[in-house]
């Protein structure tokens, strides 16, 4: 057993619930492989500048004490459903689908495979053909987002879905010997040849997710947007000054309720490095595509999260640093 793992399951089974700050730190470096940031330099992110915080709402009820590390735990394959609207009756799910629903017969459907799989709604568009009633009662998905592989199963349609996660969902649970996401999705194709669904590539460098439910809470459907405006505002501002290492093509997106909301705002980053060339074994080569789930941050830390953390053209893993330690709910680094 290694030693992450064995430090990590004595957090997990209670045996050190609150880890030091430096404990945490240790085990966030080692986990997803990020040095930690110093800020030690003179970076847009540690100048005296810090965006206007007079929109920002000061939630009473907010936790603000309780440890955020380990609070959460990442999702194996976490599936992303267009929805054309950034809230949902209460359970985004079951209440919001009927029971002959794509959505409602795959969260279904994934309970008979091994592994964390989360079956999220979110703000995208449902597709152009809005007149087919397939479509609009979502007995067919023109587009399913799946994550860390930013990939997306198009032409998704209920009569076939059990079919199609009986091909897919092992592969993408064992993606040995597969190094880009043009291999992946060659494999996947000829591997659904037989059905109606097709795969495509996501094309995405950074995806960050932030909760709108307001059936859920109030909050975060405050929050939301404003994080979303000072996010691509920062990176707006960050590319204007940097001409070669600018950052990937990055969205932000909207998702229904994902917990923790007394921790609001909680953000997920997606950082995708599996495109379609393979990695080289430079020190500059990333291991893999990076979960990191923040929470009870502001508009005061976006700057750091775009400087430091999103994925940049031509940028180098050694760029890339661990920040915002306090904040984070869980991480994972994934294989693929």
């Amino acid at each position: 057993m290694s030693s992450f793992v064995k430090k990590f399951k004595n957090i997990a089974l209670g045996n050190n619930s609150h880890p030091s700050d430096s404990e945490v730190v240790s085990l966030l470096q080692e986990q997803l492989s990020i040095a930690e940031c110093t800020k030690s330099c003179d970076s847009l992110a540690c100048d005296d500048g810090s965006p206007d915080q007079s929109l920002w709402p000061q939630f009473k009820d907010i936790d603000m004490s309780s440890p955020l590390y380990n609070s959460s735990k990442p999702s194996t394959i976490q599936f992303l459903i267009p929805t054309n609207k950034s809230n949902w009756k209460h359970d985004a799910i079951k209440d919001e689908f009927s029971l002959d629903s794509v959505p409602r017969e795959l969260d279904l459907l994934l309970k008979d495979f091994e592994g964390k799989f989360g079956v999220n709604v979110v703000d995208q568009p449902i597709g152009k053909d809005i007149f087919d009633k397939n479509v609009m009662s979502f007995k067919k998905l023109e587009k399913l987002h799946v994550l860390p592989f930013f990939i997306t199963f198009e032409n998704v349609i209920l009569e076939e879905l059990e079919s199609m996660l009986d091909i897919a969902i092992p592969l993408l649970l064992n993606t040995n010997g597969i190094h880009t996401r043009s291999e992946l999705i060659e494999k996947l194709k000829t591997l659904l040849k037989n059905l109606s669904v097709t795969v495509s590539p996501l094309d995405l460098s950074n995806l960050l997710l932030l909760c709108s439910h307001k059936n859920r809470d109030k909050r975060c459907f405050i929050t939301a947007p404003i994080m979303k405006k000072e996010l691509f505002k920062d990176i707006e501002a960050f590319n204007k000054l940097e001409s070669k290492n600018q950052i990937g093509k990055t969205d932000v997106w909207f998702i229904n309720h994902i917990g923790g909301h007394k921790f609001q705002a909680n953000l997920q980053i997606y950082l995708n490095f599996k495109n379609d060339e393979k990695n080289d074994n430079s020190e500059s080569s990333e291991d893999g595509n990076l979960f990191i789930w923040l929470a009870r941050v502001g508009p005061s830390h976006c700057k750091e999260i775009v400087e430091h953390l999103l994925v940049k053209k031509g940028d180098k893993k050694a760029d890339r640093k661990l920040l915002l330690t306090d904040k984070v709910r869980c991480g994972k680094r994934f294989e693929w």
